[in-house]
C-alpha cells in the first residue's frame, strides 16, 4: 500500500507541475504576463477556459483528468498562497 501511495503522489505531482508549467509558458507567450505577481484570478479563469474549450474539442478522458488537475491546481485556496 505505501509503495502504490508514493507512486500515485509523484504521479500527481507531475501532473500539477505539467499544468503549472502550461499555465506559465500560456501566461507569458498569449498573455503578455511578465510577472507571476501580476497574475490575476482573471488570468487564471480565462486559462482554464481555453483549456475547456480544448479539451472538450479533443473530447479524450485525459483530457478531462488534465483539466481537473488545472482548475484544481489554480483553485481559490492556491491563488491566496501566491
Amino acid at each position: 500500500m505505501g509503495l502504490r501511495r508514493k507512486s500515485g503522489t509523484a504521479t500527481r505531482a507531475r501532473a500539477y507541475l505539467r499544468a503549472l508549467r502550461d499555465f506559465l509558458d500560456w501566461a507569458e507567450e498569449e498573455a503578455g504576463i511578465g510577472d507571476l505577481l501580476d497574475i490575476e484570478p482573471v488570468d487564471v479563469a480565462g486559462w482554464v477556459k481555453l483549456k475547456t474549450q480544448v479539451y472538450e474539442a479533443q473530447s479524450n478522458p485525459s483530457c478531462n483528468g488534465a483539466l481537473s488537475v488545472s482548475i484544481t491546481l489554480f483553485s481559490e485556496d492556491i491563488l491566496t498562497i501566491l
